[in-house]
């Protein structure tokens, strides 16, 4: 790991702390004899500041969304299938072809979502009046399970529309600053 990276994860423990610690102050100055005012002005700042974290929460999941895709795209094409191991950690690549499925919402494709719904036996009563919606991790679980046997994808639904690409993290043999 290279000391960029380990900055990265320093530099974050480090302002987690700081923050920590002030907003343990700032709630020992802000108690049931304070005024209207200033507790209004510490929500205020609580929300600014939480706006910021937020912010930069979207931007480290971007890059590592970015970083995970990487890792996926090159140990598959490395056509080896075993984890990848470092230093630090044992990871475990997963790719997952995801379906399209049909909304029910949308007029274009109402239909066709109807049509997957009665290949699986529902009625068109319970079909129209949506009674019974599909549990989507599972049911495109089961899409996927079915395009990877060759097997045919309920009606209505478009084969492989997108990939998921994720990392399961085995074993951590050291810790990101060791």
């Amino acid at each position: 790991m290279t000391p960029e990276q380990q900055n990265i994860y320093s530099t974050t423990l480090s302002a987690l702390s700081g923050v920590l610690i002030a907003l343990k102050d700032a709630a020992g100055q802000t108690h049931e004899s304070s005024t209207i005012e200033n507790d209004a002005d510490h929500e205020y700042c609580l929300s600014e500041a939480l706006s910021l974290v937020e912010n930069l929460k979207k931007l480290m999941n971007k890059e590592r969304s970015r970083l995970v895709k990487n890792v996926c795209t090159k140990w598959q094409e490395r056509g080896i299938p075993e984890p990848v191991r470092t230093e630090y950690l044992t990871s475990t690549p997963y790719i997952t072809v995801m379906p399209k499925l049909p909304s029910p919402t949308s007029a274009d494709t109402r239909l066709a979502y109807q049509e997957m719904l009665k290949s699986f036996g529902m009625n068109f009563d319970a079909v129209s009046f949506d009674l019974f919606r599909p549990y989507w991790p599972g049911f495109s679980t089961y899409v996927a399970e079915l395009q990877s046997q060759g097997k045919p994808i309920p009606p209505g639904c478009k084969p492989a529309s997108f990939i998921k690409f994720d990392l399961k993290h085995a074993k951590k043999r050291k810790g990101v600053t060791e």
